[in-house]
């Protein structure tokens, strides 16, 4: 279980940077053919929408379980204009839920909960549409195909949580290490039976297949984001 849990952190790691850097190379891309900083942010905006949804109700809906009050839940970009030194920068965010204050940890059960949500739908995603690799190659089911490449895009592109929602965490885990280090100093510990430790080794490989695959369709997005940009400006 210990190598499948190491390749899920690595996989997980690279897909957050990697999509990171596939929204600039978007953004930019889109900005050479559209100037108008805020037309391009609705373009992008629009093409991650579903992600943006997924990402807002999964806060929205962690709250409801945890019984944490809501505010106003949007999908769609708000613009606020920030200004420097050679003019005015215009932030974004594709969709906002505002939450009350509480204990930090269910704060942070709130903010982890689009990766966690992420997690089960690209899981089901690949058992649906990729349960083989080869299958993605397989011409005769191309609009099925394409479908399941755009989920585990648009997933992965939005299921990592803001700065802003894990701020908790700073609390939160280090209370949360400090019980379980206490727990194992005094001769406390949790025994998993066999079955559940197999279980669990055997959904947490088929996750990384489908964590493998989506890092790959990110980063030929990514490719394909660069080398265009590269081919109309002439530059890198």
């Amino acid at each position: 279980m210990i190598p499948q849990s190491a390749l899920f952190i690595f996989l997980l790691f690279l897909i957050y940077f990697i999509s990171r850097k596939i929204i600039q190379k978007i953004s930019s891309l889109i900005d050479l053919f559209l100037p108008a900083q805020k037309k391009s942010l609705w373009i992008l905006a629009v093409f991650y929408l579903p992600g943006t949804l997924f990402h807002e109700m999964s806060h929205f809906i962690a709250a409801i379980i945890l019984r944490v009050p809501t505010g106003p839940l949007s999908i769609f970009p708000t613009f606020d204009q920030e200004p420097k030194a050679n003019g005015v920068a215009v932030k974004t965010k594709l969709g906002h839920i505002k939450v009350a204050g509480t204990d930090p940890f269910r704060l942070s059960l709130i903010g982890l909960s689009p990766i966690l949500t992420g997690l089960a739908i690209i899981y089901f995603t690949g058992e649906i549409f990729f349960p083989d690799f080869s299958s993605i190659l397989d011409v005769s089911n191309i609009p099925k195909n394409l479908l399941g490449v755009y989920i585990l895009f648009i997933t992965s592109s939005s299921m990592f949580s803001s700065r802003q929602d894990l701020k908790s965490l700073l609390i939160s885990l280090p209370v949360i290490v400090l019980i379980i280090s206490a727990l194992w100093f005094s001769g406390i510990r949790i025994v998993f039976g066999e079955n559940l430790i197999e279980g669990t080794t055997n959904i947490l490989a088929l996750l990384n297949k489908y964590l493998l695959l989506t890092a790959i369709i990110d980063y030929t997005v990514f490719l394909i984001c660069a080398t265009g940009k590269t081919v109309i400006t002439g530059k890198k």
